[in-house]
């Protein structure tokens, strides 16, 4: 319990660097003329392919990342 708190911060800055991310990849997106969609399948994939690799996630941002998924913020 006390190392999910210490990361914490960390976990709060990874989901600001992906909220980033995502609108970086629709603005490129749109000036190549792809759809955005493509872009967030994209990050999407990157994304899953490092949590399986470092295992960074843990459920709670999972859930978070679920929210703003949602909401369109993000993969």
């Amino acid at each position: 319990m006390v190392e999910d708190q210490l990361n914490h911060p960390l976990r709060i800055l990874l989901m600001g660097c992906l909220i980033v991310l995502a609108i970086l990849v629709r603005n490129g997106f749109s000036r190549a003329g792809l759809p955005p969609l493509l872009g967030f399948m994209i990050l999407g994939f990157l994304l899953n392919l490092a949590d399986d690799h470092y295992g960074f996630q843990s459920p709670w941002s999972r859930e978070t990342l679920e929210l703003l998924a949602a909401l369109g913020l993000s993969t």
